[in-house]
This record gives structure tokens, sequence and C-alpha cells, in this order.
């Protein structure tokens, strides 16, 4: 599954998430019902930068 990183401007963080995944708490993300998890740098696709991310507010 592919995930789609954003950042979160509220609490300054890489977030990402992955469209259909049901979470073990039962939430489902869904695009009227995003779910936001934190990531690390690191785990960005290869040549994607912070500044190259959408901003969001979870």
């Amino acid at each position: 599954m592919d995930r789609i990183y954003a950042w979160d401007v509220k609490r300054e963080r890489i977030v990402y998430r992955i469209p259909g995944q049901t979470l073990d708490d039962g939430r489902e993300d869904s695009d009227l019902n995003p779910v936001w998890l934190p990531a690390e740098a690191d785990e960005l696709p290869k040549g994607v930068e912070i500044e190259d991310l959408r901003e969001i507010e979870s």
C-alpha cells in the first residue's frame, strides 16, 4: 500500500496515511476521514524533501 505523506503544521511534524487502511483501534482511513500517523524524515521516498510535502492540520 502506498503511503501519502504531509507536513502537520499544527504539530510541526511529518505524518502519513494509507487510504483504505483499518487501524487496530477500528478507525478506517478514507478521503473524507483521513487518519494521519507520525513519520520520520528518513521514511520519505527518495528525492522527497519536507519542503515538498503538502501542509495539513491534523
